[in-house]
């Protein structure tokens, strides 16, 4: 009998070791299996350091907007015009906006005072007016319009109206961006032919006053805000459409935004759904509702005539954080995997079916789950019902068998950096970049299949082949590092009772700190040989050449483990060294 692995595959959690197909793992952690050989990932770098500890962030404005409550939603503004701005939705419900350095629940107040007013003076025939006002905020915001005036009768040129009553709405115990102006409005005959509010003048907000002199052809645009309302005080998971749409919910609403209008949710644009709304995520102009039920998709060409539309299957989404926008089209965790749909598919595909069952998969509690899509892999941290912490890494969406691998690093939160292209973590309050040691990598490991032998049987002879001379590199640098840490805190790392010697004040101490986020031990290459699942011998490798291994027991199930810091690139166990290279 013989193991030869020459290509090393994903874990497939859901099958059963035995059956698992050649190459494929029962555990790949801390490794990049792309290329089919066994690449350690490397280790993350400190790039931040916070003053909170870090559960929800993203990269704005050349530095790290942070917050200490978990799986915000953040768009970044669309519109040319302001893009400066980031708009976000708390977990527990409330649009944000960030802008200027200032952060602000999102919308414009609606006035509540009714505009008075008296006319005299002037010639030709009588008209009737109506006058209205809006407010508009210090970031040029404006908001739906007051109560309409009573009519007042008006000589048609040169009249004169005294208006009174243009109320700013109290403020106090609000945290909208402060309402710096209001503009007044009256009725006239517009371009169209209609009766529409036409524009007369912007005053301060303290002004409560306006002489009107105007007549009607000195008046300016439409009112556009007619309509509009601030989003709901619950608005959920933001995401964006093209076209300057934002979307989110509320409830058993799906809630749209007015084009490039982020601070105007219309209730027009309200769209009710017969489930419990529990995420939404856009694919191009689609927009996807995920809900304790099926799925629907609304085609958002605009606001008022989207319709959602209810998908075949019930694949109830697990978590609003655990919803993913990526290029093969959105991504979501349900009761038995994760679920791929996109524009074009009359249902949800489940994606993880050759990887996962139901039962395998619970076992992650998909309701823990939170991540991002970053450079064709989607990170997926959990936490298992045993307890077991780390990051799921998922590649080849698209494909029939995507490839599962994990990672033992614990984080609080993940963000992808679309001005950078690199992908950040945070543990506690410091942010690091994902891989961004050009020097020393995780420790990984990788699990075989397990074989079966028809009779018992003992293996005699291995090869591992593997990057020795890189490996031997990197011992020497972890090795450098250690001893001036030792020289440090004057003698051996650990001997020391914690907290008694700070980190991060020197070199060494960013040199350390590297360690913390993500495995790492010395490096080098290890093999574990397990038979009946019994670890029955275990030796650090350093040639490629192949070596003996010792009798004196034999198995019939038998499975292999490397544990590397350097690349592997086969390995081969067998009852002869003769077999080896056969």
């Amino acid at each position: 009998m013989k193991i030869d692995i020459p290509v090393f595959k994903g874990m497939a959690p859901g099958v059963g070791q035995h059956l698992l197909p050649e190459g494929w793992a029962n555990i790949a952690e801390n490794v990049r299996l792309e290329t089919g050989e066994i690449h350690p990932r490397a280790l993350a770098s400190p790039a931040s350091s916070q003053t909170i500890s870090v559960a929800s962030m993203h990269f704005f404005e050349e530095g790290w907007t942070v917050y200490s409550d978990a799986n915000r939603r953040f768009v970044r503004s669309p519109a040319a015009t302001d893009p400066q701005r980031l708009y976000m939705t708390k977990f527990a419900g409330g649009a944000r906006i960030l802008a200027d350095g200032n952060e602000y629940d999102m919308g414009v107040l609606e006035p509540t005072a009714t505009p008075a007013g008296t006319s005299s003076g002037g010639t030709g025939a009588e008209q009737t007016r109506v006058y209205t006002f809006t407010c508009v905020n210090g970031l040029g915001e404006e908001g739906p319009p007051s109560p309409p005036s009573a009519e007042i009768t008006s000589n048609e040129v040169g009249a004169t109206v005294e208006l009174t009553g243009i109320a700013t709405p109290d403020e106090s115990g609000t945290d909208h961006p402060p309402i710096t102006a209001k503009r007044i409005y009256r009725a006239a005959v517009g371009e169209s032919g209609n009766v529409e509010y036409m524009y007369v003048d912007e005053i301060p907000a303290a002004q409560t006053t306006y002489t009107d002199t105007k007549n009607d052809d000195e008046l300016g645009e439409t009112l556009p805000s007619i309509g509009w309302r601030k989003p709901p005080s619950d608005l959920m998971g933001l995401t964006s459409l093209p076209g300057g749409i934002l979307a989110g919910f509320s409830a058993r609403q799906v809630r749209l935004s007015e084009p490039y209008f982020y601070h105007a949710w219309p209730d027009a644009y309200s769209h009710e759904i017969d489930y419990d709304i529990v995420s939404v995520a856009a694919s191009g102009r689609t927009l996807y509702v995920f809900t304790t039920g099926p799925v629907y998709q609304m085609v958002v060409n605009d606001p008022v005539s989207a319709v959602p539309e209810r998908l075949s299957g019930m694949t109830p989404c697990s978590f609003g954080d655990a919803v993913w926008e990526t290029t093969y089209g959105v991504v979501f965790a349900s009761t038995d995997g994760l679920y791929l749909i996109s524009p074009g598919l009359s249902a949800p595909v489940r994606i993880t079916a050759p990887l996962y069952n139901e039962d395998s998969w619970r076992e992650y509690k998909p309701a823990s789950f939170f991540g991002t899509w970053h450079g064709s892999h989607l990170y997926i941290a959990y936490e298992k019902h045993a307890g077991e912490q780390g990051i799921l890494i998922v590649t080849n969406i698209g494909s029939e068998s995507p490839l599962l691998t994990k990672s033992d690093m614990v984080i609080d939160a993940i963000a992808s950096n679309a001005d950078d292209g690199n992908l950040y973590v945070a543990v506690d309050s410091t942010i690091y970049l994902w891989e961004g040691n050009a020097l020393l990598s995780m420790t990984g490991r990788w699990r075989s299949k397990e074989y079966v032998s028809p009779e018992p049987a003992n293996f005699s002879a291995a090869l591992i082949d593997a990057d020795y001379i890189v490996a031997a590199q990197l011992q020497e640098v972890f090795s450098l590092v250690v001893t001036a840490n030792e020289g440090r805190v004057g003698g051996a790392l650990g001997d020391s009772e914690v907290g008694e010697y700070p980190f991060a004040n020197d070199a060494f101490g960013v040199l350390v700190l590297q360690y913390l986020p993500g495995s790492f031990s010395e490096v080098g290459v290890i093999l574990r040989l397990y038979g009946d699942g019994e670890l029955k011998y275990e030796t650090r490798v350093v040639t490629n050449r192949p070596f003996v291994l010792p009798d004196g027991y034999q198995a019939r199930r038998w499975f292999v483990e490397v544990q590397t810091t350097t690349t592997v690139k086969r390995v081969v166990v067998a009852e002869s060294a003769g077999e080896i290279y056969v």
